[in-house]
């Protein structure tokens, strides 16, 4: 049976180190162990993504039984982070269920999502201890066992930010000892919901001091300066703790039927409330009261929505949302003088514990961050990598991608970034109309349109036309791709220029062909956005400029388009429309090579052999000349061939050396034939 958890988060993190003594050995390997697992099947080619989703239910539950294990002082073994496989079919589907929940849920705003994983955090351990329990059964009882528990599990994971902090400073390898910590009171957090936890050491009514605590208290005591400081330092969180320990100690000193966590969660709902309450107590034990709780939850709620106000930058809207907190020390003001007249030896808190100075000392980082990110050109790329990143991902006609491109377009207003989301409009604009037709645009399909004429779909007569093309009909093809193109089919329009270009069908006419790469391009067409880079770049039809080169490449290569990327990397490279830059150039490549490009692959492991671009790094050089080798490119080959001659990046082999020159003097490399030669 599943209860509020009323043990203190420093005292359940206690209980964890003890626990924890003379098992650290043990604690750390099972670390290791299920990172190797777990970034190993990441990292394995191609599949890696699947192989991932299929083990990440089955450790979940298996470090959930291992850490449980570990809680509660048993005869634990580094075996049990897998005995989460026994029960694969269900791990894998309430892995999978618990992903898809939680995106949905961030698909309405950070908050939603930040909840809805708080209330499926039980998932795994309600697995690893019940064998009988189904996918949709654990979240469910999850959903329960969290309700009224979800904000003291955030305080308890808010605890481990500044250890987490420490971890950076040491590379990293802080975190084999910080997982395991976590995990460890992660597990005692369950078992004191589920009302097993045993507390080593500490006061045994120390589960029950936290409310007797509050029961001395009317409101909240705390220093104005502790309140602005955290508030400032937290962005804002520290004012949400402010209304819960407030609707918290309410609840139990009057015997409220409210639901602090909620309360807090809609607190401009609740906030005039909540001032009201504060200034009706103080003045029934005789504190004159100045402020008017209307004019505080007008003052506090304009303050706190402003960062949600459209084409309000975020060097404003931020530090507005911070600055709620001054609508609080009125109200925080009153509280002090009630608190102490009422109760006379009560402490107001005015130190700054451990973990509240580790807060601060990160949100001054966060600060100085935020200062220079906002005083810093960002270039616009940089933006938009994560965008089409989501568009890779989910698929160009998914909803949720038209959902988030909206969304980020609409970040970057805020953040006074009009160019960048004008950018992103087109886009946005395309999947938009896809998804109201029903329907998504590929090179294949193209986007839908009307049906023409004889009762064929447009989708039919494209096909038709790729199938005259395949078949060297390029007349029929062009008259096929024509009724398309008129009734506003992409991938057709892109096509018909294609043929105007090479001259298939019909005389070529190269103006013609960037009339017709226009409006598919447009539309946010990446084969027609490559191919206007490549005739501004050449001078085809229109005058040479390299500068419209750039931007219509960069176009298609944020696109996710391997050709667009390895082009607009060698523009970068060579300084062609734009100033020289290996870094972006090394950046550009690097998103084709991770394609599969050979081309790509072979100049970024020349980049990393220069040092152009990336810090010189021969066995990384190696590494790229050997995934294009191993595709069949010549000059990655004989590359690979000098490496190994040199010893370079490998240790220096002749016979392997030859071999790879071999390879690329089969297929005619003259350098390599001059070396065999010899």
């Amino acid at each position: 049976m599943s209860s509020i958890s009323i043990t203190e988060n420093r005292v359940l993190m206690s209980g964890a180190r003890k626990s924890l003594k003379g098992k650290w050995g043990l604690a750390i390997g099972a670390a290791v162990v299920y990172f190797l697992v777990v970034v190993g099947a990441e990292e394995i080619p191609k599949a890696g993504g699947i192989i991932s989703l299929l083990i990440g239910g089955p450790m979940s539950v298996g470090m959930a039984i291992f850490s449980l294990s570990l809680s509660r002082r048993q005869d634990t073994r580094l075996s049990l982070i897998f005995e989460g496989f026994r029960r694969f079919g269900v791990a894998l589907g309430a892995y999978i269920l618990y992903i898809i929940f939680i995106f949905l849920w961030s698909l309405l705003l950070i908050v939603p999502g930040i909840i809805a994983s708080l209330a499926y955090s039980q998932i795994f351990y309600i697995i690893a201890e019940d064998d009988s329990i189904g996918p949709l059964q654990a979240i469910k009882k999850s959903k329960e066992m969290m309700r009224g528990n979800k904000w003291k599990l955030f305080c308890l994971f808010f605890r481990f930010l500044g250890w987490g902090l420490l971890c950076v400073l040491t590379f990293g390898i802080g975190i084999l000892w910080l997982f395991p910590y976590m995990t460890v009171s992660f597990a005692r957090f369950y078992d004191d919901i589920k009302g097993k936890t045993t507390v080593e050491g500490a006061d045994s009514e120390s589960g029950e001091l936290k409310a007797e605590e509050d029961i001395n208290q009317l409101f909240f005591p705390t220093s104005k300066t502790k309140l602005i400081v955290l508030s400032v330092c937290t962005f804002g969180i520290y004012q949400f703790y402010w209304f819960y320990k407030n609707w918290q100690i309410l609840k139990i000193n009057q015997g409220l039927e409210i639901l602090p966590f909620w309360r807090t969660f809609f607190t401009p709902v609740f906030c005039y409330s909540l001032f009201k309450k504060v200034r009706e107590c103080a003045e029934s034990n005789g504190i004159e009261v100045k402020y008017n709780p209307g004019t505080l939850t007008a003052g506090y709620i304009f303050l706190s929505v402003t960062f949600f106000i459209p084409n309000i930058p975020t060097y404003i809207s931020i530090p507005a949302m911070v600055m709620a907190v001054l609508v609080l020390i009125p109200a925080q003001s009153v509280i002090n003088l009630l608190n102490v007249k009422v109760i006379p030896d009560i402490q107001i808190n005015k130190k700054f514990g451990g973990g509240n100075i580790v807060a601060v000392v990160i949100g001054v980082l966060f600060w100085v961050l935020m200062v220079f990110a906002i005083s810093s050109p960002i270039k616009p790329e940089h933006y938009h990598a994560l965008t089409f990143k989501i568009v890779k991902l989910f698929g160009l006609g998914n909803p949720e991608t038209a959902v988030m491109l909206d969304g980020m377009k609409e970040f970057y207003r805020k953040a006074g970034n009009e160019k960048d989301a004008e950018k992103l409009e087109s886009q946005v604009r395309q999947l938009q109309s896809l998804l109201t037709q029903g329907k998504t645009a590929s090179p294949e399909t193209g986007s839908p349109g009307a049906v023409p004429e004889e009762g064929k779909s447009i989708d039919e007569q494209y096909t038709g036309g790729l199938n005259n093309y395949k078949q060297g009909h390029y007349k029929d093809a062009m008259e096929a791709y024509r009724k398309c193109a008129a009734n506003g089919h992409t991938a057709a329009q892109y096509q018909v220029g294609l043929l105007y270009s090479n001259g298939q069908g019909v005389e070529r006419d190269y103006k013609e062909a960037v009339n017709w790469y226009r409006r598919a391009a447009a539309n946010g067409y990446a084969e027609a956005q490559n191919s206007l880079g490549f005739v501004y770049s050449k001078g085809q039809g229109v005058e040479q400029d390299y500068k419209e080169a750039v931007k219509w490449c960069r176009k298609a290569a944020e696109g996710g388009h391997i050709q667009a990327q390895y082009n607009l990397g060698t523009m970068y490279f060579k300084g062609l429309g734009t100033v020289q830059d290996f870094i972006e150039a090394a950046h550009w490549y690097r998103e084709a090579a991770n394609q599969g490009y050979a081309q790509a692959q072979t100049i970024l492991g020349l980049m990393y052999s220069r040092g152009q671009g990336k810090k010189q790094n021969y066995k990384k050089a190696v590494r790229w000349y050997r995934k294009a080798a191993e595709q069949g490119y010549s000059q990655a080959q004989f590359n690979l061939g000098v490496m190994y001659t040199e010893g370079r990046g490998v240790e220096e082999d002749y016979e392997e050396a030859e071999i790879w020159y071999r390879k690329a003097a089969e297929q005619g490399h003259v350098q390599a034939l001059e070396i065999l030669s010899h």
